[in-house]
């Protein structure tokens, strides 16, 4: 939970950075930039990452359970 908060705080700085360069309208320089899509993409890529593996572990447990169920209850008794 730590790493998930520093991630985003950085995240956040970044953006803030950015965001006072357009307000000022000064332009973002390209290494600038380039570091805010990296955070943005490390970001993103955890949460899907995150999302995919916890729709895996329900899938696996749905089918381990369809598994143990005995074949006789799909019959009705």
């Amino acid at each position: 939970m730590r790493e998930k908060i520093r991630v985003q705080q950085k995240l956040l700085s970044e953006l803030e950075q950015a965001s006072a360069a357009v307000r000022m309208q000064a332009p973002l320089g390209v290494e600038a930039f380039t570091k805010l899509l990296g955070m943005m993409k490390q970001s993103h890529e955890k949460y899907f990452w995150e999302r995919r593996t916890h729709a895996e572990r329900a899938l696996d447990r749905l089918g381990d359970w369809l598994a143990d169920e005995p074949e006789d209850q799909d019959q009705g008794g």
